[in-house]
C-alpha cells in the first residue's frame, strides 16, 4: 500500500479552497487529481466533503440562473423553461410515430430523368 504524502486535513483545505473542483485542489496541493480521487476513495468523509461542495455550487448557480430570469435574459429564460420547465411541456423534443408507413422511393422522379 502507497504512503500517504497528505493529511486528510489538507486534502479537505483543497477541496474546500476549491470548491469541490478535484483539478484545482490537486493544482494547489502540487499533486495529480488521481491522488485526490484516490483520498477521495480511502476516506467516505472527504468524499461526503465534495459531495456538499457540488450541491453548493449547483444552488448557486440556479440562484444566478434565476438571478438572470428575473432580469429579463432571454437565453436564461430560455434555458430554464428547456430544462426545469419541461414537466409543463415547454422546451424542444422530437418525436417518432414508430407505426408511420415509411415510403422508399429508388431512382428519380419522371421529371428529374428526362
Amino acid at each position: 500500500m502507497a504512503k500517504l504524502k497528505f493529511k486528510k486535513s489538507q486534502i479537505e483545505k483543497a477541496l474546500k479552497d476549491s470548491r469541490g473542483f478535484l483539478a484545482f485542489a490537486a493544482r494547489r496541493l502540487g499533486c495529480d487529481r488521481t491522488t485526490i480521487e484516490n483520498y477521495l476513495e480511502r476516506y467516505p468523509e472527504l468524499k461526503i466533503v465534495r459531495e456538499k461542495l457540488t450541491e453548493d455550487n449547483l444552488d448557486i448557480g440556479e440562484y444566478m440562473l434565476m438571478e438572470n430570469v428575473l432580469a429579463g435574459k432571454e437565453s436564461s429564460i430560455a434555458f430554464l423553461l428547456k430544462t426545469l420547465g419541461r414537466k409543463r411541456d415547454y422546451g424542444e423534443r422530437s418525436e417518432i410515430d414508430l407505426n408511420a408507413k415509411v415510403v422508399i422511393v429508388v431512382g428519380l422522379p419522371e421529371e428529374l430523368s428526362k
